[in-house]
């Protein structure tokens, strides 16, 4: 499906998340994630350095997918994306869950 990165549907909107979802989910991108996430440990520098830009990468691949090109693509999905927010719930959720790839895992603060 091409978007017109200026009319975004609440429904494409929902539809681009859920396949930046299933992709990060899949096997191949799953393992590389853990990897860079294991790899990177409690240091949260290596964290970015490792796992955002793994992360990142996807994102771009599949918004690239739905027809935002070009080097500020993710920027200007994720604007039209927060204005949509607003309107549907459901896409609260499915954004916090893309969010949770790009952030480290936090542990309990008891076990520090």
């Amino acid at each position: 499906m091409a978007v017109n990165a200026g009319n975004l549907t609440a429904l494409q909107a929902k539809e681009i998340l859920q396949d930046i979802l299933q992709t990060l989910a899949s096997e191949a991108v799953s393992e590389k994630i853990t990897g860079a996430r294991n790899q990177a440990g409690n240091d949260m520098v290596k964290y970015m350095q490792l796992v955002f830009p793994l992360v990142a990468q996807v994102q771009a691949e599949v918004i690239d997918k739905h027809g935002f090109y070009g080097e500020k693509a993710s920027i200007v999905f994720m604007q039209l994306l927060k204005n949509l927010e607003n309107q549907d719930p459901e896409l609260v959720v499915l954004s916090a869950r893309v969010r949770d790839y790009f952030l480290p895992q936090l542990g309990d603060p008891k076990d520090s």
